[in-house]
């Protein structure tokens, strides 16, 4: 089941929920960092994934994502500040849970399938679209825009 695993008042919190991927023939954990006016609001927000290093876990990787934290909750305006408002995009940060357990990879996985490789059977890029299409209809998330470069 999910549960809060932080909360830190109007700043956000860090959910945290076993992913089982039908691709990989596994459960993982994955952390979940939802802006601040997350749970006060209806807006949708986009989604930024970390993927972490080989020998590396989920966890390992939630501080460096943190570093966002104090951007997405500051402004430089006092006013903006006051209102609770930032000059940063407010996102959903989602931590991978992409390690090779023991007897899972022959070698790092670099979230790419094993196709042709010695244990083909490991999927982990389709295992990482099985977490998008979940953290899409867990979340709201906003829909990719393509923005043309003219009109940057």
């Amino acid at each position: 089941p999910d549960h809060i695993v932080a909360v830190d008042g109007d700043h956000g919190r860090i959910d945290s929920f076993e992913f089982r991927s039908d691709a990989l023939d596994s459960t993982r954990r994955i952390r979940v960092y939802l802006p601040a006016g997350y749970a006060r609001n209806a807006e949708r927000y986009p989604v930024l994934y970390f993927f972490h290093g080989q020998g590396m876990s989920a966890q390992d990787m939630v501080l460096a994502g943190l570093a966002l934290w104090g951007p997405m909750n500051e402004s430089a305006d006092d006013e903006k500040l006051l209102a609770g408002e930032t000059d940063f995009q407010r996102a959903i940060i989602i931590w991978v849970d992409g390690e090779c357990k023991e007897g899972d990879c022959w070698t790092g996985n670099f979230y790419a399938d094993f196709e042709g490789q010695p244990q083909d059977d490991r999927r982990y890029e389709q295992a990482f679209f099985e977490l998008m299409n979940l953290v899409d209809e867990r979340y709201r998330t906003k829909t990719p825009e393509l923005v043309k470069l003219n009109e940057l």
